[in-house]
């Protein structure tokens, strides 16, 4: 306590824009949440690299260990031992406190495992070479020291099951090993799994690993083992244990992992879970499922030909007129009328080369067209037409028209079983033929060609006109062809243009221009390297699971309170078995485990629906939105989309793979609650029940997928578990018009929409599942709704005809969640709302693991309450924002924040501007612009972050890994500074650029931190891509305390948005909060002190802390590489003064030198402010003011006052 007061002397000399709240033109530099993220440094602008800060103190010698016999009780024993081992648990193993015993079994298991995995030898190499760097010789010493005495401890050395433990504990936890949970099992699976990758377009190199799971297991573990062994080397290298690398070593280590440890732990892993697979789906009988399926698929389709054939024969005339225009159809290649059809099949993702009518399928087509217009007594009608010549012809009604014909007649009839009738008659004929709506809908897309050639070459003719615009319509009407809501928008815009009789507004509906088909290309590709890091699909495979969890709980409560109600209202028709709510309950996860079926639950749904499983398994929905295939859907008229959407394809190989499996195991789910609610719906209607018939496994077999799900009600079905499967992966269109706009939005506005929103699809979905699973959800108006007819005497009121608990059910399951989240925050969780925290102490962002953000933080909120702390404060609304969005770090760290760091940009610009001073505007829009192209430019070298991380973690100099200021002032550097960011050996680069340009290309300067002093450095980047976390290391005691009070960093020191000064303030902070703030916090005053006192006490002693380090700043000079002697704060100084005095300095500075100044940077500041501050000091000073008394003056000035 006594140190903090040195700093009352310059408590009455602080400057104002020092304070905290207090506003002026530097506040547009303060950015509290880009402040955590950001990488600075200082001193670094006066020399080209960092000079390590060496340690003075004695380091103890290095252990020598006895050449034979060292035992394990030796060790012990050993006080230099201990002490080391003390020393390195808690600075390399992160214990805060530890016993002398503990500390040496965990040193032991360390040296062990860094024999075994790859993980803890990079670990070891990017602590070591920090070590060497920063010239820490007793570190170094005691880690020299333990290596020694762990090798040369005897066998088995305390104890067999602990030295075999520790190997095994290392091999097991090594993220080579962790791979063999993830490759595709063996046998029908694995080519299954090959298939579907080829069907992904994913290329050869994927299909071949899931294809040959034993090879991918030996490569993988071989990888890790090269790995492992050079970073174990480089290690030694640094504590100078070892001279020189060993080619030779690494090499066979290679071929020792690749070969042993496959066999000892991924190899077992595999095969466990291949033979474990197998013999699940012999217990649930669906090992031959998918050959079982299409076998009975196939017997069903040869009937249907069979029957086609005779009803064909039977037909007459009229039969083969149906026939001979299908057959036309195929033959017809309009060059126009191609346009508009692949338009609109392209928006509902189907291939363009099948909107002519399937070869396969002609005779079950036409035969069902026989039949259903033979029952109504009706055939193909025929009217006066004009061709291309003007000559009159007669024409021929459409298939697909004359059978909407005949749904409308009956519809209108006013004996509603006219209607049934038709209909049934349709389904029935569906079923016999072995069709889905899929091929009606692709006959009706082929003859709408004719409205095309219309539209393209016959607009003049008022009458055909008038067919086109029926045409359009009746497309967007019709119950036989459901398109897609973007799809719907498309073909609504092109309807009200033709009826407004601009037919080229149609169909530029379905066009494309060049220009704006590149740059959404360009955006496609670029949100696509976005995605495409390993850790993203981890992160995304992560946040899956907890879907599915999250699934099981709410489908298990709404059964649950399902079963319950109907028990206690006595009811009995409809009711729920057990095994209908373990069934139900448990059918997502099912489908995630047993692949068997999910996969075949697939193929069997894209057989007879293929274009509904497109739209499901089409590639990341967000991607296809920025692609403008769902909203104007022309075939690439160049190879620019082709290129574009290959690389983007390849590149989220694995985020693919990921989607779709939760796609196929939530899809089986779902339509496995879709079944149980038809077979309950049949009960409640006193109907006789077959099982069987509503068991998915047996439809399927049987082969009656096409007959289930064909039905009216079957369709809705399936409509309703697409879009489950949608909305569980946050790929759902958006009902709301935020979201509809939100994706026209980065279609129409490529590179702006999407900088600030890149994945408005997910937000939307995100948005809306963060509502409905939360407690708030519980007073909306759908869960009052299902509470409220509980009483009611109706069983069947709902969409779906039984009393469903499912939006109740969501909000409990949210109740629950947040509670969660405040069990983790209380117990568990690091000292931000979003932290997670390892073994080891270090923390990582736990925010990119959706749907886990917004239940820790409001988990996080209500722990504050409980605990009677403060519950917001000025970053709360924002941190809600990003919790609920998912946006914060969300996809590829992009989002909100980018957003937010728009307004604040604005913001600065707009101040700049205002300011009158046209070098600060000029530089403002300047660095504005370089900042957007720098931000797009570096999201395309995302997909090399994987490499970099590899390297930083196993290969690179320690310089690669020092963490850098981003805030670079030279446009042209600050643009290749953020493109290079994500390059291995990226510094390197830049060194080689500055040694070739010398000044005109500044390296990015060292952080300098105002909470720790030293160096700060990635730790162990490779676990961003293997964990989905990217650690930030173990705070300082300093952090920890501002972290736990909200004390942001800009809190603790404002920037000023100039990078020297900053960097310098930022040193001197440090260093000197180190040296007093740290003592402060361990005092007895400190830890007496009550709670709610303690932010108000720190933030006092912080603002002492600043000031000494400004009136610091304030007295530094230092000198630039021509000689050059200078102050960096003199410019900040400069800058806070009046923009008349800055003006008028800049001139008389400019004629010294003998020339404008053209550049910002080439001031010499130190000079310019001792210009303005002379300038700005006022004459009146040297006149005297001569003292009078107020009342004689005022009576000399008007007698009459008294």
């Amino acid at each position: 306590m006594e140190k903090a007061n040195v700093f009352d002397q310059f408590a009455d000399e602080e400057e104002k824009e020092e304070e905290i709240g207090e506003t002026n033109v530097f506040d547009q530099f303060v950015d509290e949440e880009e402040e955590e993220v950001v990488e600075t440094n200082v001193f670094d602008q006066f020399a080209d690299e960092e000079e390590p800060q060496v340690s003075t103190e004695v380091a103890t010698p290095a252990f020598t260990p006895p050449k034979e016999g060292f035992t394990y009780e030796q060790f012990q024993q050993s006080p230099e031992l201990k002490a080391a081992a003390m020393r390195f648990a808690k600075d390399r193993l992160g214990y805060d406190t530890i016993t002398e015993e503990d500390a040496i079994d965990e040193t032991l298991e360390h040296f062990r495992q860094f024999k075994v995995n790859e993980l803890t030898a990079g670990r070891d190499w990017n602590y070591t070479s920090a070590l060497a760097a920063d010239g820490k010789r007793q570190q170094i010493n005691d880690y020299k020291s333990l290596y020694r005495a762990s090798e040369s401890i005897e066998n088995f050395g305390g104890g067999v099951l602990q030295t075999v433990g520790d190997y095994l504990g290392g091999i097991f936890t090594a993220p080579s090993t962790a791979l063999g949970l993830i490759l595709p099992g063996g046998g029908k699976l694995a080519g299954v799994a090959a298939q579907q990758a080829a069907k992904l377009g994913v290329g050869k190199a994927v299909a071949g690993l899931a294809a040959n799971p034993i090879k991918t297991i030996v490569a993988t573990e071989a990888t890790a083992g090269v790995l492992q062994d050079v970073a174990q080397q480089k290690s030694l290298i640094e504590v100078e244990e070892q001279d020189d690398y060993s080619f030779g070593q690494t090499i066979a280590a290679g071929a020792i992992s690749g070969a042993g440890t496959a066999i000892v732990s991924s190899l077992p892993i595999y095969i466990a879970k291949k033979y474990g697979g197998r013999k699940l789906s012999k217990m649930t009988q669906t090992d031959d499922l998918l050959e079982t399926s299409k076998k009975a698929f196939e017997e069903r389709t040869a009937k249907a030909e069979t029957a086609a054939t005779k009803t064909i024969d039977e037909g007459g005339e009229e039969g083969q007129k149906i026939i001979t225009r299908l057959k036309s159809l195929n033959e017809e290649r309009i060059e126009k009328g191609d346009d508009l059809i692949e338009g609109i099949t392209k928006a509902e993702n189907v291939d363009g080369a099948k909107v002519v009518v399937p070869t396969d399928k002609l005779n079950r087509i036409g035969a069902a067209a026989i039949e259903i217009l033979a029952n109504s007594k009706t055939g193909l009608r025929t009217f006066e037409s004009t061709n291309l010549k003007g000559d009159k012809i007669i024409e021929t009604e459409r298939i697909t028209d004359a059978i909407d014909r005949i749904t409308r007649d009956a519809l209108d009839d006013t004996n509603p079983k006219v209607y049934q009738a038709v209909i049934d008659t349709y389904e029935d004929v569906m079923k016999k033929y072995s069709l889905s709506i899929d091929d009606i809908g692709a006959l009706q897309v082929a003859e709408v060609s004719n409205a095309a050639r219309i539209m393209a070459r016959q607009s003049h003719n008022k009458q055909n006109y008038n067919r086109l615009v029926q045409s359009l319509d009746r497309i967007g009407n019709s119950d036989l062809f459901s398109l897609s809501d973007e799809a719907m928008d498309t073909i609504d815009l092109a309807t009200k243009a033709a009826k407004k009789g601009d037919a080229q507004g149609a169909l530029k509906q379905f066009e494309y221009s060049t220009t704006s088909e590149f740059l959404r290309s360009a955006d496609a590709l670029r949100l696509a390297a976005m995605t495409s890091q390993v850790g993203t699909t981890v992160r995304n495979t992560v946040g899956g699971v907890l879907r599915v969890g999250i699934d099981t709980i709410t489908t298990g409560l709404d059964l649950g309170v399902q079963a319950f109600v109907q028990k206690a209202k006595g009811e009995t028709k409809g009711a729920i078995s057990f095994k209908d709510w373990r069934d139900n309950t448990f059918a997502v996860a099912y489908g995630l485990i047993n692949k068997d079926k999910s996969i075949a639950v697939e193929e069997v749904f894209a057989m007879g629906f293929q274009k509904q499983a497109e739209k499901l398994y089409r590639q990341l929905a967000d991607l296809e939105d920025i692609s403008g295939k769902l909203v104007k859907g022309k075939p690439p008229p160049s190879k620019v989309r082709n290129i574009a959407t290959g690389l983007g394809r390849n590149l989220n190989v694995l985020n693919t793979l990921s989607d779709n499996m939760f796609k196929r195991a939530a899809f089986m789910g779902a339509i496995q609650k879709e079944l149980l609610k038809m077979k309950r719906l049949n009960q409640t209607k006193g109907l006789k029940v077959d099982d069987s018939a509503f068991d998915l496994v047996e439809i399927m077999k049987q082969g009656k997928f096409n007959d289930t799900f064909g039905t009216k009600d079957g369709i809705k079905a399936l409509d309703r578990a697409i879009e489950e499967s949608l909305y569980f992966t946050y790929q759902a269109s958006p009902k709301s018009h935020l979201g509809q706009l939100l994706i026209k939005g980065a279609n129409r506005l490529p590179f702006i929409t999407t900088s600030l929103v890149p994945f408005p699809r997910f937000l939307a979905n995100a948005m809306r599942f963060t509502y409905e699973y939360s407690p708030f959800f519980l007073m909306d108006k759908k869960v009052r709704y299902e509470l409220g007819r509980t009483f009611s005497g109706k069983q069947g009121v709902d969409d779906f005809g039984i009393r469903s608990y499912h939006n109740t059910a969501k909000g409990l399951t949210g109740f629950g969640l947040v509670m969660a989240g405040y069990a983790y925050r209380e117990q568990s969780g690091g000292e931000k709302w979003y932290e997670g925290k390892s073994e080891d102490g270090q923390t990582y962002d736990m925010r990119p693991f959706f749907p886990a953000a917004p239940y820790l933080f409001f988990g996080e909120i209500f722990r504050r309450f409980i605990n009677g702390e403060e519950l917001t404060d000025k970053r709360t609304a924002r941190e809600a924002l990003a919790a609920v969005t998912g946006m914060q770090v969300g996809k590829a760290g992009f989002g909100l924040y980018a957003m937010d760091k728009f307004v604040d940009d604005v913001g600065t610009l707009a101040t700049d501007v205002s300011s009158g001073d046209s070098d600060v505007a000029l530089n403002s829009i300047s660095t504005a612009l370089a900042e957007f192209t720098a931000n797009i430019a570096s999201t395309y070298t995302m997909p090399l972050t994987p490499f970099q991380d590899t390297y930083n973690t196993f290969l690179a100099p320690d310089d690669e890994r020092i963490i850098r200021d981003n805030n670079v002032e030279s446009i042209g550097a600050l643009i290749l500074h953020k493109t290079l960011a994500r390059v291995p050996g990226n510094f390197a680069i830049e060194k080689m650029l500055h040694e070739q340009f010398g000044t005109e290309y500044n390296i990015p300067k060292a952080y300098e931190s105002p909470t720790r002093e030293g160096l700060l450095r990635r730790v162990t980047p490779i676990s961003r891509q293997v964990y989905g976390r990217l650690y930030q290391g173990k705070k300082s005691d300093i952090e920890r305390e501002l972290d736990k009070l909200r004390i942001s960093k800009a809190e603790v020191l404002r920037r000023t948005g100039i990078p020297a000064a900053d960097s310098m303030l930022g040193f001197y902070m440090g260093e000197v909060m180190t040296d007093i703030v740290g003592p402060y916090l361990k005092s007895n005053t400190w830890k007496n002190m009550p709670k709610q006192f303690k932010k108000d006490a720190l933030l006092q002693e912080i603002r002492k802390v600043r000031t000494f380090v400004t009136d610091m700043a304030k007295r530094t000079v230092v000198e630039d590489a021509y000689g050059v002697q200078s102050n960096p704060y003199d410019r900040v100084r400069f800058l806070r003064l009046p923009n008349v005095y800055r003006g008028m300095a800049k001139q008389i500075y400019s004629q010294n030198r003998g020339g404008e100044v053209t550049s910002l940077k080439d001031y010499n500041y130190t000079e310019l402010f001792k210009i303005a501050q002379q300038l700005s000091k006022s004459d009146l000073s040297e006149f005297e003011f001569k003292e009078v008394d107020f009342m004689d003056e005022l009576k000399e000035r008007d007698p009459t006052s008294e």
